[in-house]
């Protein structure tokens, strides 16, 4: 990334499918290799493979402010553009979805959001962030 100036999709792709190994690799492995069955479609699967370059600069910065740092729920808040981003800052009520199967948000880190707000919260738990079929 350093040297190119972007991450490549394919990196990204493949890291998205490492995440969820187990739905997004292993269950097609077993199903098409060794059952012998015809490759199933998959909206995520095809979601996952249309990937594009991040760039470095946007990359880094949200990985190290957002991951790293955990920046929007400090006291300081997230600086974009000049203006600071504080979650208690927030003055209309708030609606989180968290999902069980989330890679990105676990939902119970989404659910801890209520610690970071001012105003009247409703949380809501699915199972997972796509809608897919087995």
């Amino acid at each position: 990334m350093e040297s190119d100036g972007y991450l490549d999709g394919s990196v990204t792709e493949t890291v998205f499918r490492l995440l969820r190994a187990d739905s997004l690799i292993w269950h097609h492995a077993v199903r098409n290799y060794l059952y012998g069955d015809a490759p199933s479609r998959s909206d995520v699967l095809y979601w996952n493979s249309d990937s594009t370059r991040l760039p470095r600069r946007m990359l880094s910065f949200y990985l190290r402010e957002l991951y790293l740092n955990n920046r929007l729920v400090s006291e300081q808040g997230l600086t974009l553009a000049g203006r600071q981003l504080r979650l208690t800052n927030i003055e209309q009520p708030l609606y989180a979805v968290g999902c069980i199967q989330d890679h990105i948000a676990p939902w119970t880190e989404v659910f801890r959001v209520r610690d970071h707000v001012r105003v009247p919260i409703r949380f809501s738990l699915s199972i997972e962030g796509h809608v897919t079929a087995s």
